[in-house]
């Protein structure tokens, strides 16, 4: 028995068990064991703050907002489906097709685009034209894959003008000669005519009365070049008659009146090489209608220059009685003459030049005036 007081054989308290943290909810038995032995488990993050719902009055604010962006849309694609998107050709109230409406075409003008057709009309007849149809354009609301480019919807146009050419006739002295297409194939033609008829002796060449004047027609109406010109020589033939002069010869006579060698001995039944004598008459065959050739000619002749004769009075001699004082002569010179001649009818002759060859010499004769009957001597 211990003895009172004797404390040594007590019993020792059991020792304090350790603190442990209550097991958390949520933890498997495995995992509290783990706990137990001193295993600790990383403290979990701390939970996220929720969100604090919005009140009314911002709820109400963000429904209204979505609303009116949904009402924004839908009016936008009401004015997208109604708004205009084409612009509508029409040619005399029936519609050729669609052009896109944006900013380029927006501020077309239907004449513009009339223009263009006719040009292209007039490109593929050759020729300037009028047209009675009228082009306008038209906004409206088309699909798109009916859209077509400039360049169709004038192709387009251009086809279905009625046209009529404006071309140029020809008028020779009041004369209707031909219709050509252009203003410039006419005056193409008679430069061409003028051309044919010059030669080297030629100063000018015209033809009379030519005139050009604008009219309406039809395409069969034109004419073509080869034609104009063959109708221009076998318009009028004209024969006229020369007379051979001193000097001439055959190639001299069909150079003044711009015809051909060959022609000239056809028409006179002359051989190749003719021989001419002055005051032989030659045919001329002129087929220059109109045709005005203005040649020139230089020839060379002698001239006589008359002597100055000087008459002196004697009362000493009896009337009508004549003395010789000085014989005298008569000079001469060398003149170039120039010879205008059109269509080989001499014009007019100019002296260009002169030379004197001989000087002339005076002549000075004495003449008696007495009436009084002189004495005879005899």
């Amino acid at each position: 028995m211990p003895t009172p007081g004797d404390t040594s054989n007590w019993r020792k308290p059991p020792p304090r068990p350790e603190h442990r943290s209550p097991p958390d909810k949520g933890l498997s038995h495995f995992e509290q064991a783990q706990r137990s032995h001193g295993y600790r488990r990383p403290a979990p993050p701390p939970p996220k703050k929720k969100k604090k719902p919005p009140g009314r009055i911002a709820g109400g604010l963000g429904l209204a907002s979505l609303g009116v962006i949904c009402v924004g849309l839908i009016v936008l694609g009401i004015v997208m489906l109604m708004s205009n998107n084409a612009l509508a050709v029409y040619v005399n109230g029936e519609r050729i097709g669609y052009l896109p409406l944006n900013r380029e075409t927006r501020d077309w003008d239907p004449e513009n685009i009339q223009a263009q057709a006719v040009a292209h009309r007039a490109r593929s007849v050759d020729a300037a034209i009028r047209v009675n149809e009228r082009v306008s354009l038209e906004p409206v609301r088309a699909n798109r894959r009916y859209h077509e480019t400039l360049d169709v919807i004038i192709r387009e146009v251009s086809q279905i003008f009625t046209y009529q050419i404006e071309a140029t006739a020809i008028y020779v002295g009041g004369e209707h000669i031909a219709i050509m297409r252009t203003r410039a194939l006419a005056e193409h033609v008679a430069n061409w005519f003028i051309n044919a008829h010059r030669n080297p002796d030629t100063t000018e060449a015209i033809i009379e009365g030519w005139e050009y004047r604008t009219v309406i027609v039809s395409d069969g109406d034109l004419m073509s070049a080869d034609a104009v010109i063959e109708r221009l020589d076998r318009e009028v033939e004209t024969i006229i008659q020369y007379i051979v002069r001193e000097g001439d010869n055959p190639d001299l006579i069909r150079r003044m009146h711009g015809i051909t060698l060959n022609r000239l001995l056809e028409d006179n039944n002359l051989p190749t090489n003719p021989i001419i004598r002055p005051g032989d008459v030659l045919d001329i065959r002129t087929t220059r209608p109109f045709l005005s050739v203005r040649t020139t000619q230089d020839e060379t002749r002698t001239e006589v220059i008359p002597m100055e004769v000087i008459r002196e009075t004697n009362d000493q001699m009896a009337l009508g009685d004549i003395n010789i004082l000085q014989e005298g002569r008569e000079g001469e010179r060398t003149v170039v003459v120039r010879m205008v001649f059109i269509n080989g009818q001499l014009i007019s002759e100019e002296i260009i030049s002169a030379t004197i060859t001989t000087h002339p010499e005076t002549r000075i004769v004495e003449e008696g005036t007495s009436t009084t009957a002189m004495p005879d001597w005899r």
